[in-house]
């Protein structure tokens, strides 16, 4: 009863992550893609050596180069942690891990398809397959990390006893 009480942490997080993700996939493709560029100028003013002095042209040269990159890695991102809390709560509700596996996986594929497809009827965006791919390989990712994590409580809870 305990775990089933924890699991509601994961899963408040998890539709949490689910209404942030609908809420960027209803913007217009003029909003996201002026979002994900002030995101990106942000990026490359932080990683890119005295990108503040260079000439106006580089800059948008450089943020041109990057934004493809960091547009792939916020849906990557994302879906890590969705994967993550997912996870969790399939872990204290799910007995086997291949289950839990299989849960996580379905639900944050169904819910990339239903992003992508949402996003097919917003002006100026679309659907795309290769999303779907980066988010589940995000979730994939997200799912891995959970096991690390059990794995290490077992083990340090093992070696205290």
């Amino acid at each position: 009863m305990i775990k089933r009480k924890i699991a509601l942490i994961p899963l408040a997080l998890s539709i949490f992550i689910m209404i942030v993700i609908f809420l960027f996939s209803s913007q217009s493709g003029e909003n996201s893609s002026e979002l994900s560029i002030k995101a990106t100028r942000l990026i490359a003013e932080t990683i890119v050596p005295d990108f503040d002095i260079m000439h106006v042209q580089r800059q948008n040269t450089i943020v041109d180069g990057l934004h493809g990159f960091v547009r792939k890695s916020a849906h990557f991102s994302i879906y890590a942690l969705l994967g993550l809390n997912v996870f969790f709560t399939a872990y204290f509700v799910v007995k086997r891990l291949k289950n839990q596996i299989i849960i996580t996986i379905s639900v944050c594929a169904a819910y990339a398809c239903l992003d992508e497809f949402h996003q097919f009827f917003r002006t100026g965006r679309e659907a795309s397959i290769k999303d779907v791919l980066i988010d589940v390989c995000g979730a994939g990712c997200g799912i891995i990390t959970g096991v690390i994590v059990i794995s290490i409580v077992f083990y340090v809870k093992s070696r205290d006893r």
